[in-house]
């Protein structure tokens, strides 16, 4: 039984070690530096480019984690593709942290069209099993607690949804709990789809599909945890020098910046906000450097081999 000296001596040490792990969480380099790679489409085109990618990664010593914003595979999810995807990653030498697309599982077949044909709920959930299995994931989506950051993975998940990119309930109500234990970090929302205002599904309905669902659940949530200031997404290829990829046209809701990422399959967006494709051979990534006060975004070009783009992103004021 221990005695009053010694329960006193116990609770102290309890108090010093917890004090000691917030702190150790709390300090990390500065910056930390996320590599961000746009949708993979695995195998697809540019395959030699996409090797020479990985190799490039590798040698980027300030990379402290790679995140791939899904569509890792090509078209629909088949056991070929994945396959592929998992031996194209295990050449990387980096952390990684992956979610997955509208390709991933959403497709049943596609003939390489705009409108391909939507998997059934079974296939739906087998490919979604597959992509964890591929990449020994416990969790579809997660968070990771970075310094002072909190970073969130979203999956698409939805196993009846009629759009392209949309979460279930359950993630949903798991995304407002993590935001609402971690009101007072900083939050990164890495997510396929990326934030759209809703206006412009009136405009143009089809844009309904290169957004993340359900838009107003999401709305509502972001609404209640102003921590969350930036969203990191692929899905759209919109190309890196594209006007409206980065800046004050692409902040949602007047706070939280879109941040773009193109394909690694040669085809974006490179002008304007209409979907017309444009073939290329550009790969292009972005590193996002985490500081305690801001976000410096650095868009690379791996055919020039240079930064194309820098932006500041300072952090909201009562998160600094």
């Amino acid at each position: 039984m221990l005695t009053g000296r010694n329960r006193i001596f116990v609770i102290l040490l309890s108090v010093f070690c917890l004090f000691s792990s917030a702190l150790a969480a709390s300090e990390i380099k500065e910056p930390y530096t996320i590599t961000v790679l746009g949708d993979p489409h695995l195998p697809g085109k540019n395959i030699k480019a996409k090797e020479k990618l990985i190799e490039t990664l590798n040698t980027w010593k300030d990379t402290d984690l790679v995140v791939a914003v899904g569509d890792v595979c090509e078209t629909t999810g088949t056991s070929e593709e994945y396959k592929f995807a998992k031996e194209y990653f295990s050449k990387l030498k980096k952390p990684l942290s992956l979610i997955n697309g509208n390709h991933d599982y959403v497709f049943s077949k596609s003939d390489g069209s705009w409108h391909p044909e939507m998997a059934p709920t079974r296939e739906r959930s087998e490919k979604l099993n597959r992509f964890m299995q591929t990449f020994d994931m416990k969790e579809l989506y997660y968070s990771k607690i970075v310094g002072n950051y909190h970073l969130i993975f979203l999956s698409l998940d939805s196993l009846d949804t009629k759009y392209y990119a949309e979460l279930s309930e359950k993630q949903l109500q798991w995304f407002d709990w993590q935001l609402y234990q971690h009101k007072n970090k900083p939050t990164i929302v890495f997510c396929h789809a990326p934030l759209w205002w809703k206006i412009l599904t009136k405009i143009k309905p089809g844009i309904s599909n290169f957004t993340i669902q359900p838009m107003d659940a999401i709305k509502a949530i972001l609404k209640k945890h102003k921590q969350v200031f930036m969203w990191v997404a692929g899905h759209v290829h919109m190309g890196a020098e594209n006007k409206y990829s980065r800046g004050f046209l692409n902040v949602y809701n007047r706070r939280i910046f879109n941040i773009n990422n193109c394909d690694l399959n040669g085809r974006s967006i490179l002008e304007g906000i209409k979907m017309n494709l444009v073939e290329h051979d550009n790969l292009w990534t972005k590193n996002l450097e985490l500081y305690s006060d801001k976000v410096v975004v650095k868009t690379f070009d791996h055919k020039a081999n240079k930064v194309i783009h820098q932006q500041d992103i300072k952090l909201p004021k009562f998160l600094r």
